[in-house]
């Protein structure tokens, strides 16, 4: 048999489709956690509620308010 070059996709794309799965997620996690850190700094004032409903699952957090500061 001879030498045939595989059909497909290359090995340099391949590598950085890999990359691109792994660093993907990881942005996105960051960009995730800097805002929940800005909602936490910001604080929550007032009245607020948030409820979540599953089949198996439920949870309300009501009445958060900011803690320590000049309020």
């Amino acid at each position: 048999m001879r030498n045939v070059p595989p059909n497909g996709v290359s090995g340099n794309v391949l590598i950085a489709l890999y990359f691109t799965s792994k660093l993907v997620p990881m942005l996105v996690s960051a960009i995730a956690i800097f805002l929940g850190y800005k909602l936490f700094v910001l604080g929550v004032t007032g009245q607020a509620s948030l409820v979540v409903n599953a089949h198996s699952l439920s949870g309300q957090l009501a009445n958060a308010v900011r803690c320590g500061g000049n309020s």
